[in-house]
Parts: C-alpha cells; structure tokens; sequence
C-alpha cells in the first residue's frame, strides 16, 4: 500500500467512528437551534470527503509513480522514539493538568517537547516555555474570562 493509500483509509475510519459519536451527542432542549452537533458533524464529513479523495487520487496514479511505504524502522528510529515520547509526555500532561494547573503543568510540558524538538538551546526553551503558559493565561483566563485549571497556583487573586 502506498502513503496516500494508507492516510486516505485511515482519515475514513477515524472521521466514520467520530461521525457516529457525534450523531449519538444527546438533542439540547436550550441554547441555538442548530446544536452542539453541527461543528463536530462538519470537521468529520470534512476529514471524511479528505480521505476519499486522497484514495480516489491515488488510483488514478501510474502504478510506476507510486511508492511503496514502508516504516523504515531502523533508519527513521530516532523520528519513532521522538512521537512515543511526544505521546506519553502529552497523556502526563493530561494528567498532571488539573493538580498542578494550567501554567505550571503546560509550562513543564513546553520544556520537555522544546527539548525534544529544539535540542539544548536551554535559553531559548526556557523563554517559550516560560511565555506561552502566561500569555495564553492572561487572554483566555483574565481577559475572556474562562476557566483554566488553577492548580497550586489557586492562592492567586487572578
């Protein structure tokens, strides 16, 4: 199978089941005519129409065009090890969300991914992963008035 075949196949099933779920999303008997279906209803039809189209492209390729994928484990090992630990640092993330809250909890995982990403440049991961919590805070927090897990921080008059 090729590339596109395999992300045309996978964007299917995957915007399927999230098409399913959302159809079972309960009516609301307030609120907006239209619901809380419509936007996840459009994402998913959306990633769906991708898919189809990403595997009605590739048919029409010449067969001598198209390459085989393959993972390439061995010569891609360190990009393998980078997403694994990319996911298990975002699922602790989740949980360490709420104890530790919203600033000290995202300022630890931006630390930790601009390392992974960004190497040992400690300056310039300190700085990003010092700033975006604060300032992504300050708006949706303080300025838009919305909820962010306060954790450890909750002594905070803000």
């Amino acid at each position: 199978m090729t590339k596109n075949e395999i992300s045309g196949l996978l964007a299917i099933t995957i915007s399927s089941i999230y098409i399913f779920a959302t159809l079972r999303l309960p009516e609301t008997a307030m609120g907006d005519n239209v619901g809380p279906k419509l936007f996840p209803l459009l994402a998913g039809c959306l990633a769906f129409l991708c898919g189809l189209i990403l595997l009605i492209k590739d048919k029409k390729l010449d067969k001598s065009k198209k390459e085989i994928f393959h993972l390439g484990l061995r010569e891609q090992k360190d990009l393998y090890v980078k997403i694994a630990l990319t996911i298990c640092l975002g699922i602790a993330y989740g949980f360490v969300l709420v104890p530790l809250g919203y600033v000290i909890s995202t300022a630890i995982f931006m630390l930790c991914i601009t390392r992974l990403i960004n190497g040992k440049r400690w300056l310039e991961n300190l700085l990003i992963s010092l700033t975006f919590p604060v300032i992504t805070y300050i708006v949706f927090a303080i300025l838009l008035g919305l909820s962010l897990p306060r954790g450890l921080l909750s002594f905070l008059p803000f």
